[in-house]
């Protein structure tokens, strides 16, 4: 509560004023009333009741629902009696329920604990429950914000503007808004988190097409934990989007994780952006979603039946575009019920403008869509595509539909049986025939490098090994065996560190990856652990298997209780890393081959020459071939036999920029690299 004595020690300033709880209806009856009162750094705690009015935020200050058993409601008064507000950053006139606004500085506000009810009185401006604009940092946080419509169709949960702006948005439940749940503009930085937004998709034509989460226009941030549903529009041309990233920052990715996203239009859309999209789980069918054309991910619009995006603040950009994205899909779950008109992953370069896109999916389950991924490319850009080590089955048409003559690395991929994916027509890559007729797993295209694929789901594989290393002057010797097991992780794993007499011991493996390295050379395995037979420790041990023998090569690296690490080569002992894959070429397991490109050429990308450097364990005749990503070869390298050991090859390349592919063949064994020429 407020008293004189407070008043008087802001009068004396080597006294600091520590902040004030200011209660309503205890102190003040409505909330802009204790607002206006308040200084900055107090704390407004509102008890449980229905406060019909609007709340207008110009200071630092925290505004708190204090939650019994239910929480305290701020509901809208009526439209013609409310204040609205333009701000520099976007030419519309808001109509915010709550507004905390730094103006031309910054406020540090926390807003929580709160119902924000709009009574579906939205007005003819754009209506929204809460904007912050110049908050640093700001908190939004366990709000529930409900019937938000009106007269106007432009109404929002949640808005975030200015470049002076940092928000954390997390664990707010919002619905009955009819454009955006959540929305990030103009420069913003938000932490989005665990929130619950839900559409009232499908919606058909005369409504707004919905977007669950954006981040737009120049802002940049997070999208993790989220749960978004019901976000799509059958109206034709425009395309509701669970998530939706459309031309954010452009110096950094966007990170969309762990994210659980069902029957929206397109579950996760990216334009103009780069993105980091990880262990998201998406579901949606034609049925769910009402629409003849739903996506998983999509990357850019491509075919003419895609939706557009229809983000909020298509006249608030001035801002340019980057010339190449990079989009990267790893650990996600996208599946469908084999209904038409679905696509997992669409990843289309430059339907917008000049641009490239960089796309690489690794470790995702992709399944019962009716084409798993499709790939396009508008001429003149171009889209660079790596696709490994996901499980791509079930899918009705296509596991992957490539729409051009450009050559994609599709190897190492589980496509629903240990015969490999379907592919009836053939095509030369270089000297080879690529072709699998007796296939049985998902159909593919021509223009895919699809051979080894894996013959088990991932992950599954297997590493083994032991010897020693010498860590400063200590000897420490090792010993290890983990794989997957019918969808488990089960082994072993000891050290003895032989100087000062350590023993590690696991006691429980948790986790095994294979890092997506094309020739499966690395693993990391973790767990619990025995330090001299006391439990309750843990452990992370990461190898690399260069070849036979291991001394001086293969790479062991562990470390305890996140402190004790070793990190050396070995000084004897082996490493092998196995992963099950087939092929006409290569069947059984996939470890360090007989003859590998054991390292990526260096530099890559490059503009005049790279080194590219390969072990051969035996004297072989051997072959080194660039192609381009027609699979025309462009030039020989190496055809001749060569002595055991390592080899080093330069290429200078007289070739324009691009894509190409180096092929080593040594003896039975056929290895292929991608590699980047810059101009």
């Amino acid at each position: 509560m407020k008293t004189t004595l407070a008043i008087l020690c802001m009068l004396v300033l080597a006294v600091p004023v520590a902040a004030t709880a200011i209660d309503v209806p205890g102190d003040y009856p409505t909330i802009q009333a204790a607002i206006d009162a308040a200084s900055s750094g107090d704390v407004i705690n509102v008890a449980a009741g229905t406060y019909t009015e609007q709340v207008y935020i110009t200071k630092s200050l925290t505004l708190k629902g204090i939650v019994s058993s239910s929480k305290p409601v701020i509901r809208a008064p009526a439209a013609a009696s409310r204040s609205t507000y333009n701000i520099p950053e976007s030419g519309r006139t808001f109509d915010p329920l709550v507004f905390a606004d730094g103006g031309t500085g910054v406020i540090v506000v926390t807003v929580e604990n709160l119902e924000i009810d709009g009574n579906n009185d939205g007005g003819t401006k754009t209506f929204c429950g809460i904007l912050f604009r110049s908050t640093n940092p700001g908190v939004i946080r366990g709000n529930d914000l409900h019937s938000l419509k009106g007269t106007s169709q432009e109404t929002m949960g949640i808005l975030i503007y200015a470049s002076n702006t940092d928000v954390a948005v997390s664990c707010n439940t919002i619905r009955d808004f009819s454009r955006n749940g959540i929305t990030a503009n103009v420069g913003a930085t938000v932490a989005i988190a665990g929130n619950t937004v839900t559409g009232d998709g499908p919606l058909p034509a005369g409504y707004w097409a919905q977007n669950g989460i954006q981040i737009g226009y120049g802002a940049r941030g997070s999208i993790t934990s989220n749960t978004v549903s019901g976000c799509s529009y059958t109206g034709g041309l425009w395309g509701a989007s669970g998530l939706l990233v459309y031309v954010p920052d452009l110096a950094e990715a966007v990170l969309i994780e762990g994210n659980s996203l069902t029957e929206n239009q397109v579950n996760i859309y990216l334009a103009y952006c780069s993105a980091t999209v990880d262990a998201n789980n998406v579901y949606a069918t034609a049925t769910g979603t009402g629409a003849t054309s739903f996506y998983g991910i999509l990357g850019d619009p491509g075919e003419t039946e895609a939706p557009d995006a229809h983000p909020l603040g298509l006249d608030e950009y001035s801002g340019g575009h980057g010339s190449t994205y990079n989009v990267t899909c790893t650990g996600n779950t996208l599946e469908s019920d084999g209904s038409s008109g679905g696509t997992g992953i669409g990843i289309y370069a430059g339907m917008y403008g000049t641009y490239n896109i960089d796309f690489t999916a690794t470790g995702n389950t992709v399944r019962y869509w009716q084409w798993g991924l499709e790939l396009f490319e508008y001429t003149p850009n171009v889209l660079f595509a790596e696709i490994h080590y996901n499980n791509i089955e079930g899918n009705t048409d296509y596991g992957i539909y490539n729409y051009l003559n450009t050559v994609f690395d599709a190897r190492y991929n589980w496509w629903g049986d240990k015969s490999g994916p379907y592919h009836p027509t053939q095509w030369s890559f270089g000297t080879q025939v690529i072709t699998n007729p007796d296939g049985t797993g998902d159909r593919i295209t021509d223009y895919l490098l699809y051979e080894p694929w894996l013959t088990h789901s991932w992950p599954a594989g297997r590493v083994n090994g032991g010897g020693w290393i010498a860590a400063s002057e200590d000897k420490v010797t090792f010993g290890f065996d983990v794989q997957h097991q019918t969808g488990a992780v089960s082994g072993h794993f000891q050290l003895i560190n032989h100087a000062d007499k350590t023993k590690v011991r696991s006691v429980t493996i948790t986790d095994l990856e294979f890092p997506m390295t094309e020739s499966g050379t690395e693993a990391r395995f973790s767990g619990t652990c025995s330090v001299n037979g006391e439990d309750g420790h843990t452990f992370i041990c990461a190898v690399e298997d260069h070849g036979e023998p291991g001394k001086g090569v293969d790479h062991f690296i562990t470390v305890i209780d996140n402190a004790t690490s070793y990190d050396c080569l070995l000084g004897g002992g082996n490493i092998q890393v196995e992963i099950p894959v087939g092929g006409s070429q290569s069947v059984g397991t996939a470890r360090n081959p007989d003859a590998s490109i054991w390292s990526e050429n260096s530099p890559n990308p490059f503009r005049t020459e790279t080194a590219i450097r390969f072990n051969l364990p035996e004297t072989k005749h051997t072959t080194l071939t660039i192609y381009d990503v027609t699979g025309r070869a462009v030039e020989i390298l190496v055809d001749q036999e060569l002595l055991q050991g390592i080899h080093t090859v330069n290429w200078k390349p007289d070739v324009p920029a691009g894509t190409y592919f180096y092929c080593l063949q040594a003896g039975d064994f056929t290895d292929m690299k991608k590699t980047i020429v810059l101009r």
